[in-house]
């Protein structure tokens, strides 16, 4: 379950399910990035399939959340990897290292944005 502190916690199974829509998703794994006004935004990263690497962009994808998801759900940021995730002996999905991919992505974003480092950082 994500936190999205502008309306009730966000299901990442939903956040997820949406980016399987698009076939060429290998998987899809929903996280939380931090933001200083609202604690914590959705964002989202994806393994695409090998016969799409190179094809896939996340402005597709983003395009796709925006049409399946409600607007508080869509995520603010989509990582795409080249990659299989990393898997427990179980099968799921390790998200810890997927939340550090995507946390590394929104401080460069952020980063870019405003020309300095996050205050984190310093």
């Amino acid at each position: 379950m994500l936190v999205n502190p502008l309306t009730a916690p966000q299901d990442s199974v939903t956040v997820e399910n949406a980016l399987y829509n698009d076939p060429r998703v290998l998987e899809a794994a929903a996280v939380g990035v931090p933001d200083e006004r609202l604690g914590e935004l959705v964002a989202a990263v994806v393994s695409i399939k090998p016969a799409y690497q190179g094809y896939v962009t996340e402005a597709a994808l983003m395009a796709i959340a925006r049409q399946s998801l409600p607007r508080f759900a869509v995520p603010v940021m989509i990582v795409v990897l080249h990659e299989p995730f990393e898997h427990t002996p179980s099968g799921k999905i390790i998200k810890g290292e997927l939340r550090k991919v995507a946390r590394r992505h929104w401080e460069n974003r952020r980063r870019n944005r405003t020309g300095r480092e996050p205050l984190a950082n310093l």
